[in-house]
């Protein structure tokens, strides 16, 4: 309740909603007035969607049309969003990740000239601004539109987040990832063309993984594998449906260091003739930073992957 109550039979109270949105220059809108000596706004509705502070005035009129007493009621509002573009992103250790765009908006439209801030973890798994910082802010274009600094990321491989912030604005967070680097195939898979093979034989997958320069330790190796975070998926050569996958497939060879398969085409409902698209990839842990409704088995986001094309005869 908004009580304001005059003295005297001339005086008139009215109510203001001043709202200072963000971004935004102040717009008032006189909502209730009455010639009573006291006026009570107990509950009023802001019809559109509007971000920032939320002034309420209470004035008191004299007889002369001068205020002669008043009350102030302010209310913050964070109804402004964030929408990031993209949502998730991976890449290899020291490389870029793909430039961030945050979009910020309320109801009434795009937000410009406000300062969006990006933060990064201070230590690793993590990423870098230009300068070597974890920190930036860039202000909105005239669209609302706020593109992060480059980031590089570091040498550490594993998940985790960017923060976005805004002024009155509900925050948000991209996923990021920082991969292992999946080394080429060993015969008998082909890197460059289409490997074939008779579908009730037996075709060995075989490669290393790296982080960033340096083969996987064979403790960490052994532990992927043992939680089944070594994946292989497929679907038909073309197809845009959804993968089949397994993790039970990889094995380790601590003498050799190598990730291996044995696919078997009628072991894994391949049939013969058709053409499939395979990938070994290492999922993240289960409590690691995921976009949110990330499907292991149809998803992207991973700690590093490839490809090879098999036909079975």
């Amino acid at each position: 309740m908004l009580p304001v109550t005059g003295d005297d039979a001339g005086d008139k109270c009215s109510v203001t909603v001043n709202q200072i949105g963000v971004g935004q220059t102040g717009q008032s809108e006189r909502i209730a007035e009455s010639n009573a000596e006291a006026l009570s706004i107990g509950k009023f509705e802001i019809l559109h969607d509007p971000s920032g502070q939320i002034t309420v005035q209470a004035d008191l009129i004299g007889a002369d049309g001068e205020p002669i007493d008043s009350q102030q009621v302010q209310v913050l509002l964070s109804t402004a969003t964030l929408t990031l573009s993209p949502g998730s992103a991976t890449t290899l250790p020291a490389l870029p990740f793909p430039d961030l765009t945050a979009t910020l908006a309320d109801g009434r439209g795009p937000l410009a000239g406000v300062p969006v801030t990006f933060t990064l973890p201070a230590n690793a798994p993590g990423a870098l601004f230009p300068g070597l910082t974890t920190s930036a802010t860039v202000t909105t274009n005239a669209q609302g539109v706020a593109v992060a600094p480059r980031m590089t990321s570091r040498l550490v491989v594993g998940t985790f987040a960017v923060g976005v912030t805004a002024p009155n604005a509900v925050p948000a967070t991209a996923a990021l990832a920082t991969q292992y680097l999946i080394g080429p195939f060993a015969s008998p898979i082909s890197n460059t063309g289409t490997t074939v093979a008779a579908v009730g034989a037996t075709t060995r997958m075989t490669t290393l993984v790296l982080q960033p320069v340096q083969l996987v330790p064979d403790a960490t190796a052994k532990a992927l594998v043992q939680a089944k975070r070594t994946q292989v998926r497929w679907r038909e050569l073309g197809s845009t449906g959804p993968w089949m996958a397994r993790t039970d497939l990889v094995t380790y060879d601590t003498k050799k260091h190598t990730f291996n398969a044995d696919l078997v085409g009628t072991k894994l409902g391949w049939v013969k003739g058709r053409t499939y698209t395979v990938t070994f990839r290492i999922l993240p842990a289960a409590n690691d930073v995921m976009p949110p409704g990330e499907d292991p088995v149809n998803g992207s986001f991973d700690l590093g992957s490839r490809s090879f094309t098999i036909r079975l005869k």
